[in-house]
């Protein structure tokens, strides 16, 4: 028999980190599961300097030194190191008070965090630098409709982003568009929801939908 763990809470994602652990998003806050499952940990928004900076964590990444990045639905970015629980605020400057909304997050291989929001895409290039910014009306390499839901980076440097009913985007660290893929435009894609983007064993990029698990060839 199953037994519910946390009935009143609606779970938004979840993360296995590099200590076995299990981190839980919801509407309330963040749970922390660690290695011993009997125990949990819970994390949630505060009034004062303590607590997460959003109410709903959307997304997280695992950095190489094992933090978490963690945003969510305030705009804000919580990095987390897993063995002491220990929050610091990352900070980062986008203009026109852009980035209300984060839906995920990827740090690639240049040290850029890229930030797909509910209505555009970030790039960070440094720290404390201002954000590069693309949506669907930018001049020069708009997104496709929709939230940014998924981001990903490949062996080959390319940056993709899944857009919530739009489809599929990469891009060069530079963020110059080299691939938009909608659905139903000939090139594989049916379903305009991506639910899970990987690199998978051959290092080129896989992806789980609607239409079952499609692997991209440039």
């Amino acid at each position: 028999k199953l037994y519910p763990m946390f009935p009143e809470q609606m779970f938004i994602s979840a993360l296995q980190d590099s200590q076995d652990g299990f981190w839980l998003g919801s509407d309330k806050g963040l749970i922390r599961q660690p290695k011993g499952w009997r125990y949990f940990k819970t994390l949630q928004k505060l009034a004062g300097d303590n607590g997460l900076q959003n109410a709903k964590p959307w997304d997280y990444r695992v950095l190489a030194d094992g933090s978490v990045l963690i945003v969510g639905d305030e705009g804000k970015i919580d990095r987390m190191q897993p063995s002491t629980g220990m929050l610091q605020r990352v900070e980062y400057r986008v203009p026109d008070n852009r980035g209300k909304d984060l839906r995920s997050v990827l740090q690639d291989s240049r040290g850029q965090l890229w930030l797909g929001g509910a209505l555009e895409l970030m790039r960070v290039p440094a720290t404390h630098a201002m954000a590069d910014i693309w949506n669907t009306d930018s001049k020069t390499d708009p997104t496709l409709l929709g939230p940014t839901r998924h981001l990903l980076q490949t062996p080959d440097g390319m940056v993709w982003a899944a857009f919530y009913g739009g489809g599929l985007q990469a891009r060069t660290m530079e963020g110059k568009v080299v691939h938009s893929i909608r659905p139903q435009d000939d090139k594989g894609l049916q379903y305009p929801d991506p639910e899970q983007l990987l690199v998978g064993p051959d290092q080129a990029l896989w992806l789980a939908g609607g239409e079952g698990l499609l692997r991209w060839r440039a």
